[in-house]
This record gives C-alpha cells, structure tokens and sequence, in this order.
C-alpha cells in the first residue's frame, strides 16, 4: 500500500505532501480548500497511522517533507498559514488576505 499509494508521485508523492486528495483526482488542480492542498493537522493524523503500524521510514519521510514546508513559509515570512498549495507549496496563493497565524498549524509545526 505504501508503495503502491504513498509513495507514488501519481497520487500522493512529491515535493510537497501530502496533499487532501490524490494527485490524479480530477478535483486536484483546484488547489482550493479540500481539493488538493496540504494540511498540516491531516498529515499529523498520517502521521500517527505510520506510527501505528511501524512504518518509521515512511514516518521520517513524511516529517521531513512537512517541516520542510512549514519551516520554508516560517524562514520566508515568519508565519505558517492552514493550508498549503501541493504544488506551489504556498499557502496564500488562493486569497491573499487569508491569515497567517493558524492555531492548529502553529502548534503542530
């Protein structure tokens, strides 16, 4: 399954992960809200299912990707934002007067 879903660049694999919906999903070029972009709280739920069931390489890959990302716009700006485009890594490219500062992505980075 991890090879098969996780790790594949079709669907969740990439620079950034991981993204709400498959890359393959006809909604995923949206990039708004639910269709395609990146969740810092769903990828700490990720998380803790690789924790689970002893996936610690799959775990540090997902760690790393998603401190990257978080610790780029936080370097950058001095904020982290709800939620991230997969593919711009950006997360003020829908609506730019959205906030910076979310509770939940800042306790979790």
């Amino acid at each position: 399954m991890m090879a098969e879903h996780f790790y594949n660049p079709v669907e969740f694999w990439g620079d950034w992960i991981m993204s709400s919906i498959a890359r393959n999903d006809p909604a995923y070029p949206d990039q708004d809200y639910w269709r395609g972009r990146i969740w810092a709280p769903m990828n700490f739920l990720v998380y803790l299912a690789l924790r689970r069931y002893h996936l610690p390489q799959a775990r540090a890959d997902l760690v790393k990707k998603t401190t990257a990302l978080l610790l780029q716009e936080w370097r950058a700006e001095g904020h982290v934002h709800e939620n991230y485009n997969s593919d711009a890594s950006e997360g003020d490219d829908r609506d730019p007067t959205v906030t910076p500062f979310t509770i939940g992505t800042a306790c979790l980075a």
